[in-house]
């Protein structure tokens, strides 16, 4: 539900109350003025708004040989709707008009793969495999500029952050080797990580025009400091209003790789240092410590 800043869903002129208070129309304006605030009148109202999802997962485990244990993950989700761009369903009134909303679509998938191999009776290989790709785009339910009202409504025409799409493909890819040994361990390994992204944003591009409360000359409706004050409801675009526009480049690719690398090493002294049962962990000697607390204590 559109609603103006006052709480109102009609925009009503106010007249002039004295010099302090000019109001929003004279009687030589007073015509274009009402006829005006009936346009904005229409921006006020109910409109539908969607918002539709659905999610699937599907996982295989299979052993390939008795060797190569094989695990293949797949996940997906789609998520679009109606006048969704701009919504909280906690509370459904807005100050922007549906003309500043959109539709958006997400498309989500993701497959992963998990091969462990025995290599032989000491080594062990664990490759893992994923793949991930993130589509987001949204269109705009108007291709005229924003206009923004102060103390009216915060705006309607064509959102600044919209149409904008996103597309965004990553692969993942991870081995890791261990090795059993009679005294050292052996473990080794590395990754990759290459993400390719692709932005289009084209933020502001479609102009925006701010009708602030201005000072004119009564004669020649210049701006004049201490003039006469026009309401947002008495200007009209380009000459008495602000346009703001952007210029730069909509289109970033902000592709990223990484590679990562270790070696560990574990040693075995003898055959019973550094077994399990040959340590002492913090929390057995505290559980320890408190025992004995409790006997010396059932003593007294």
């Amino acid at each position: 539900m559109v609603r103006f800043l006052n709480g109102g869903r009609v925009v009503v002129p106010q007249a002039g109350a004295g010099p302090a208070t000019p109001g929003d129309y004279e009687a030589t304006d007073q015509a274009l003025v009402f006829g005006t605030a009936a346009q904005l009148s229409q921006q006020s109202g109910l409109y539908p708004s969607k918002l539709l999802g659905n999610a699937g997962f599907a996982k295989v485990d299979m052993n390939v040989t008795p060797r190569n244990l094989l695990s293949v993950r797949i996940s997906t989700s789609r998520y679009s709707g109606e006048n969704n761009v701009f919504i909280d369903p906690a509370s459904p009134v807005t100050t922007y008009g549906i003309s500043d909303n959109g539709i958006e679509h997400v498309e989500t998938e993701t497959a992963m793969a998990s091969l462990t191999s025995t290599l032989s009776w000491r080594m062990v290989s664990h490759f893992r495999a994923q793949f991930s790709r993130d589509l987001q785009w949204s269109e705009s339910n108007s291709g005229l500029p924003l206009t923004r009202i102060p103390g009216i409504l915060d705006g309607f025409g064509r959102s600044t952050i919209l149409p904008r799409e996103t597309r965004e493909h990553r692969g993942h890819f991870a081995e890791t080797v261990s090795r059993e040994g009679q005294r050292p361990s052996w473990k080794f390994g590395g990754d990759a990580l290459l993400t390719q992204i692709y932005n289009y944003f084209p933020s502001v591009f479609g102009g925006e025009y701010i009708f602030d409360p201005i000072k004119v000359d009564p004669f020649t409706f210049k701006p004049l400091i201490g003039g006469l004050e026009l309401t947002p409801l008495r200007l009209r675009p380009p000459g008495s209003s602000l346009l703001c526009a952007a210029f730069c480049p909509a289109v970033s690719r902000p592709d990223t790789n990484e590679y990562a690398a270790f070696v560990q090493d574990t040693i075995r002294v003898t055959d019973h240092l550094g077994q399990p049962g040959s340590s002492l962990r913090y929390s057995d000697i505290q559980h320890e410590i408190l025992k004995k607390q409790s006997t010396l204590a059932g003593l007294g």
